[in-house]
């Protein structure tokens, strides 16, 4: 199918045939699926890399179906990461809310953050379990063992189980700067 452009004069004459909209990259090749590509001298803005795989490969305008068995899937990271800017503090009542709302949304994993962290987490996930969780999981987030620990002795590991979440999210550290710094310990 193809459609009238902003300012193409097909929008005041019917009759008039409009050319696709042009895939081509700078170098006036095909787009390549998964590579980002750049604003375009068609007034579309520049496409993210996934938007080249949900476009049809001849140009149309139409997403392309999914093939079949594939899904997306939500994990939010609000009462976590977003729950960290300056100046907000909420309650385990807030945070209570907030999952009931992200479950209510469709999300299909919310993680709560890490229920070792404070009295307030804890609390949140002692709490959680009263939710009538319709659609989504909740995640416990924490971090691999420390150094010079094994995991059976670890009491955040011990925390992240406590929680008793159908998922635990484990962050690993390997930038330098967290090893030598946040880890103190050997590359």
């Amino acid at each position: 199918m193809t459609t009238a452009q902003p300012g193409n004069s097909s929008e005041s004459s019917p009759n008039r045939a409009v050319p696709p909209v042009n895939t081509a990259g700078a170098d006036g090749m095909p787009a390549a699926q998964g590579v980002a590509q750049p604003a375009g001298t068609d007034g579309r803005a520049a496409r993210p890399a996934y938007a080249a795989d949900l476009t049809n490969p001849a140009g149309a305008d139409e997403p392309t179906a999914r093939p079949a068995g594939t899904q997306v899937e939500i994990y939010d990271t609000t009462l976590r990461d977003g729950s960290q800017q300056v100046g907000l503090d909420l309650t385990v009542e807030d945070k209570l809310r907030v999952a009931a709302a992200l479950d209510s949304l469709g999300v299909d994993v919310v993680e709560g953050g890490w229920p070792g962290s404070n009295p307030k987490d804890a609390e949140f996930f002692a709490r959680a379990g009263e939710l009538p969780w319709r659609h989504a999981s909740l995640a416990a987030f924490g971090a691999t063992r420390r150094p010079n620990r094994g995991a059976d002795g670890d009491p955040d590991l011990a925390v992240l189980l406590a929680a008793n979440t159908p998922i635990v999210t484990l962050v690993g550290k390997a930038w330098t700067l967290h090893v030598d710094e946040a880890l103190r310990t050997t590359r």
